[in-house]
């Protein structure tokens, strides 16, 4: 649904015509005009919104909170797995003191019955929650946009055989399917000989994972630094979106300790593939309706009539003007991803114990929500801020992006 709604919101986006501004020059009696860029319009539009600023700074905490979630919990002395008994009432087990054990050693107090922290469950379960919904938005971002310009713009059977394709998938419930495929799919994952070296501890080392992902981070950041330097915005975006990815993923297994695989980590990429399996089709199919009306307009018409050939057309004429339906849909389809990962953890298709995401530690709070509603608030409350800052954030980007409210 969330999806969808991007969906919407992302077609009514259109490319920012340049603006002149008045800036004064040493060689004229007046000022001269000067043009802004279309980013330059847009950021001043996304500031004049006090609101989708404010989301921004929380969401970029909560991120940063996530992705130093190991080095926080370690400072504060703080451990997930550590069973705190002696602070649980045996005969109700929920925590002893009031507010659900909320103290200066346990700031959201302790889990009923086990007695664990859930200060330090929440920001470590984290990262399984960003880490499934950035990794799902950028593949349903990368599918889409390659099978949506190559099918808007080829046209003829191509277009008819896709869409025909796309109709077929769509037609599918995609949530009753993830949760009926997702059980056998994991079983026959967990029965490859790979997976099960993994398990041992015989396969790739936390090191050399974190030392894999650090130089992608590396060729990441050459990516951004050389569309900085070029002006070429396309890749400027690529390079900051996937250096943000990789340097939270670096920071994440930085830490790491060997065996490092667990079943949680088979049950996540099946959801992932499923989530995204399912998430592409609609962000396609916006693709292939923009390209279909740009490859009309007549800056495609004239890069033609000069003897451009497609790939011309494609990468400098038809995917610059495609940010900006991408980057909306981006920001509203991250916070729909976040949502679907509690559900479907809540559900009990995702992260298994010991370790825990916000939908898992839902789940677990069900049972106590009248004896103990500490533990229930917490993770609903920080689940239900965080989506919805993520929401005005892509809110507040479609704004921006749109050059019409300025008129």
């Amino acid at each position: 649904m969330q999806v969808q709604s991007s969906e919407r919101k992302a077609a009514n986006v259109a490319t920012a015509v340049a603006e002149p501004r008045a800036v004064e020059t040493e060689d004229s009696a007046g000022p001269a005009i000067v043009g802004r860029s279309p980013g330059e319009l847009a950021w001043r539009r996304f500031k004049r919104d006090k609101v989708g600023v404010v989301a921004l700074a929380i969401s970029l905490s909560f991120l940063a909170v996530s992705a130093l979630a190991v080095p926080i919990v370690r400072l504060l002395g703080l451990n997930p797995y550590t069973f705190n008994q002696s602070a649980i009432d045996p005969s109700s087990q929920v925590p002893i003191a009031p507010f659900g054990g909320i103290s200066w050693a346990h700031p959201f107090g302790l889990e009923p019955g086990l007695g664990r922290d859930i200060f330090s469950r929440i920001i470590l379960g984290s990262q399984w929650s960003f880490s499934v919904a950035f990794i799902t938005t950028f593949l349903t971002l990368g599918t889409g946009l390659v099978i949506g310009v190559t099918t808007g713009y080829l046209g003829g059977v191509v277009d008819s055989a896709v869409g025909r394709i796309i109709d077929f998938m769509m037609a599918f419930p995609g949530f009753f399917m993830i949760i009926a495929l997702s059980e056998p799919t994991v079983q026959r994952m967990e029965s490859f000989p790979f997976i099960q070296h993994l398990y041992e501890g015989k396969g790739l080392q936390a090191k050399y994972l974190s030392i894999g992902i650090g130089a992608l981070l590396g060729i990441a950041a050459v990516v951004f630094a050389l569309g900085v330097m070029k002006h070429n915005r396309p890749r400027t975006i690529i390079g900051a979106a996937l250096t943000a990815f990789m340097a939270f993923g670096f920071i994440t297994t930085f830490s790491l300790q060997d065996p490092w695989f667990s079943t949680s980590h088979v049950r996540v990429f099946a959801l992932v593939a499923f989530l995204a399996f399912f998430g592409w089709l609609y962000f396609a199919r916006l693709i292939r309706s923009q390209v279909l009306s740009m490859r009309e307009r007549d800056f495609v018409t004239a890069a033609r009539a000069l003897g451009a050939p497609d790939r011309r057309i494609v990468f400098k004429e038809l995917i610059p003007n495609l940010w900006p339906p991408v980057i909306v849909f981006a920001s509203n389809a991250l916070p729909g991803y976040l949502s679907a990962e509690a559900a479907f953890s809540y559900l009990g298709i995702g992260v298994q114990q010991p370790e825990s995401t916000w939908g898992t530690i839902l789940e677990q709070s069900q049972q106590f929500w009248q004896s103990d509603p500490v533990f229930f608030i917490i993770p609903g409350a920080l689940l239900f801020v965080v989506v919805l800052a993520f929401n005005l954030v892509g809110d507040a980007v479609r704004d921006a992006l749109d050059p019409k409210l300025d008129r």
